[in-house]
């Protein structure tokens, strides 16, 4: 009994051995593995906030774009020197510096205080100038409308090109087109230039005499009649 009992000692002791061995094993790749799950965490929730970021930057630019773009687009249709709107909508800008400083500084830490400050006049005057002119517009007196007489300084037409897309993320200048204009100058000494059709284009001459109906805008500046600019 004694005997045996000493001759399966030793494989006793070494299969408790071997059972240690591949706890301690077992345990150090599940705490490595487990040391490893912040880090691909973290690398996770950066690539989050950067992808976060990107996209709001995009549409931060794709805004200031449609507002910029419409404020021109209106602008066409509006006589007034492009000085005075511009300069208020500038000076609103400033004054929103004011408040909202600190708040661009919590949003961009990390860049010079006059950058902050473009950036807020950038975004700022571009919402101002869409509102100035849209508001002025689309909110005109109907009851105003009245017919002016201007005569025609100058006709020209402006190149434009449309944009061919050629990869995912790739455009080229495509095929031009043309923009007709002409240059009118009312009683008062104002000027503007009106986009017609070509075939109005054709016919009219410098020096000629137009029928223009005007009506006010909210603001006070006349506006060009959208259905019948001018007869």
């Amino acid at each position: 009994m004694n005997q045996y009992n000493d001759a399966t000692f030793p494989v006793a002791k070494l299969q408790n051995f071997n059972n240690i061995v591949s706890f301690s094993t077992t345990n150090n790749v599940t705490l490595r593995h487990k040391s490893q799950e912040p880090s691909h965490k973290a690398m996770s929730s950066s690539k989050s906030k950067e992808t976060k970021s990107i996209a709001k930057w995009v549409i931060a630019t794709m805004l200031l774009i449609f507002l910029y773009g419409g404020a021109i687009a209106i602008n066409n249709y509006t006589i007034v020197n492009w000085q005075i709107p511009w300069s208020i909508a500038l000076t609103l800008s400033l004054l929103t510096w004011i408040p909202l400083g600190k708040q661009w500084e919590r949003s961009l830490p990390n860049i010079h205080r006059l950058l902050r400050l473009l950036i807020h006049l950038t975004a700022a005057t571009s919402m101002f100038i869409f509102m100035i002119f849209a508001i002025n517009f689309f909110l005109a007196d109907d009851s105003s409308t009245h017919i002016e007489k201007a005569i025609v300084e100058g006709h020209y037409r402006e190149t434009h090109y449309k944009s061919e897309r050629v990869g995912r993320r790739v455009y080229k200048r495509g095929a031009p087109y043309y923009e007709y204009l002409i240059r009118v100058k009312f009683s008062d000494g104002r000027i503007k230039d009106i986009t017609v059709p070509k075939k109005r284009y054709d016919r009219i001459r410098n020096g000629s005499t137009l029928e223009i109906k005007l009506k006010d805008g909210f603001f006070g500046f006349p506006v060009l009649e959208r259905k019948q600019a001018f007869m």
